[in-house]
């Protein structure tokens, strides 16, 4: 009898084991076939695992408030600490269901709510074919089970864009079809392993659009899709023409109910903890032809009704005040701000917050060590947005103590600079640099303030040193003779830009990061020249390894 009860035991341990088993390795497959959400991931994790330091202020929203809003400029101007919980797209329903999950452990002297996710309707992101879905998706595929996502998982499969229920709670159901597509980074995820920058995404990087967009360029753009019902269209089919009228309202902007209602479900939780919410507007230079999460006084107008009818406060950045922000700030056009125009959105915001006494000042050691990292990388964002000549020369003196300075020229760097550029290369460290002549060929190498290589030649220069640990490789072909050319390589790899003028390469001292490539063509109209890819790829690498030393450290 106790043979029989002991090989049923036996079997059914033996039955639980293999369920178990099965289970985690359903769990393990499944996240190889998640896509990588990066930060979007990592700060959900951060909030699920209840690893959120001491936080007063919380910010909602898309991207625009991931890349465009700082909370270590607000601890470092403002000592007000709060964290970024940004994500892709956000709409109002998922910037609902964190906030419930943030007031699950933390509380709030004030809630600000990014109001871009209340437009987010399928007819407008279809026409630009944005996939409304991931918005849900990269928050939903991060949560880890339980009430939360059991709850968004069936406001999400409500959505005739969504995967339905099954597939938001047990994503391997949509994603298994993956497979050809898998990468190594599926199965060794890179990741963010930080938490410095209290969930913003700091980008250094400027890419330019086609047409300089200004309030007032936008406001006209906005009137033609707003003012446009109809049109006409003309065609030749052999020979015979035909005219046709086109009619079409092209004013798609709205608020849907149900957008409506998870914003007044915010305001009610807000209340209910004691909260101050604040719907604000993270600026975005771009007009709606051309982005389907661009701000228009349309949709301004739109808010502001909504929030005096519900008695909430309403913070316009774009079209309510001034702060200053171009092209220059953003990383895309104007569709994202950078971390420059992410530094004067969260100064304006800091400043009000002070002044209506949102929060009280807070001294946090957690905020001090994460803004020694922080300055840090905003230093490189610093370099890497800095193009004029000269105020990239005296950036590079007051910041680049610990940082070495490789410079070759390629054909004529002396083509067009002044005097004032020759005295700017003197007091820099470079003074054969001022004192090359036509199409002569330069190689130069500060490191730690310090000059430790120049020559210039009219012939070629080639040069090796081995400078802060790492290797340098370097040569200068002046324009005299046949194929000019140059070459900075650290450590075999090729960082100049190679194009005509002086060539500079930066890297840190203390993590042998390259952090700037730049190059300056002082004739025609002074324009340096980067790679926005590789600046990118830089800022990145600069601050995991940063990250990890100071991990390390601790």
């Amino acid at each position: 009898m106790r043979d029989g009860m002991r090989e049923k035991m036996s079997a059914l341990v033996k039955v639980v084991l293999f369920l178990c088993l099965g289970a985690v390795m359903f769990w393990k497959v499944q996240d190889i076939f998640i896509p990588n959400w990066t930060t979007t991931e990592y700060k959900v994790e951060r909030l699920d695992q209840k690893r959120l330091p001491g936080v007063d202020v919380l910010f909602l929203g898309s991207s625009h408030v991931q890349s465009g809003l700082s909370p270590m400029e607000l601890y470092q101007d403002y000592e007000i600490r709060s964290f970024n919980m940004g994500t892709m797209g956000q709409p109002t329903g998922v910037s609902c269901f964190l906030l419930e999950r943030a007031y699950e452990d933390c509380s709030f002297d004030a809630v600000f709510l990014d109001v871009s996710g209340l437009f987010i309707t399928e007819e407008l992101y279809g026409k630009q074919d944005v996939n409304i879905n991931n918005f849900w998706r990269c928050v939903l595929d991060s949560l880890a089970p339980g009430p939360l996502k059991y709850n968004m998982a069936k406001s999400y499969a409500e959505n005739s864009w969504g995967d339905g229920f099954i597939s938001a709670m047990l994503p391997l159901f949509v994603y298994h079809t993956n497979w050809a597509a898998l990468t190594a980074e599926n199965f060794h995820p890179s990741g963010v392993s930080h938490d410095y920058d209290l969930g913003q995404d700091i980008y250094g990087m400027t890419v330019p659009a086609a047409a300089h967009w200004t309030p007032e360029n936008i406001d006209y753009a906005t009137n033609y899709i707003y003012n446009f019902h109809s049109g006409e269209m003309t065609e030749a089919v052999d020979g015979i023409i035909t005219t046709k009228t086109i009619e079409e309202d092209l004013d798609t902007t709205s608020i849907p109910d149900e957008n409506l209602e998870y914003l007044l479900k915010i305001a009610e939780l807000c209340k209910t903890h004691g909260t101050r919410l604040i719907l604000f507007k993270v600026p975005t230079i771009a007009p709606p032809q051309w982005y389907a999460g661009a701000w228009t006084r349309v949709r301004s107008e739109l808010v502001s009704q909504i929030a005096q009818q519900y008695e909430l406060e309403f913070w316009d950045l774009q079209f309510g005040t001034d702060i200053g922000l171009s092209l220059a700030d953003t990383i895309d056009g104007g569709f994202h701000l950078n971390s420059i125009g992410a530094e004067k959105v969260s100064n304006y915001i800091g400043a009000r917050i002070i002044e209506e006494r949102l929060t009280a000042p807070k001294a946090d050691p957690v905020y001090d060590q994460y803004l020694q990292e922080y300055q840090k990388v905003f230093s490189v964002v610093r370099l890497q947005t800095t193009s004029d000549f000269h105020e990239y020369l005296d950036f590079i003196k007051e910041q680049g103590q610990n940082w070495t300075v490789l410079a070759a020229a390629l054909d004529d760097y002396m083509l067009g600079s002044t005097d004032e550029d020759m005295a700017a290369l003197r007091e820099f460290g470079l003074p054969m640099a001022a004192e090359g002549e036509l199409r002569d060929s330069y190689i130069g190498i500060i490191s730690e303030g310090k000059t430790v290589y120049e020559a210039v030649s009219d012939y070629e220069l080639e040069h090796e040193a081995r400078i802060a640990g790492n290797d340098v490789s370097m040569a200068s072909k002046n324009g005299w003779i046949l194929n000019p050319g140059c070459s900075i390589k650290v450590n075999g790899t090729e960082r100049a830009i190679v194009g005509t003028g002086l060539n500079f390469v930066i890297y840190d001292n203390e993590t042998g990061c390259v952090l700037d490539s730049i190059v300056f063509d002082n004739s025609a109209q002074r324009n340096p020249t980067r790679n926005q890819n590789w600046s990118n790829i830089f800022l990145r690498s600069y601050e995991t390894a940063l990250c990890a030393e100071g991990s390390a450290s601790t």
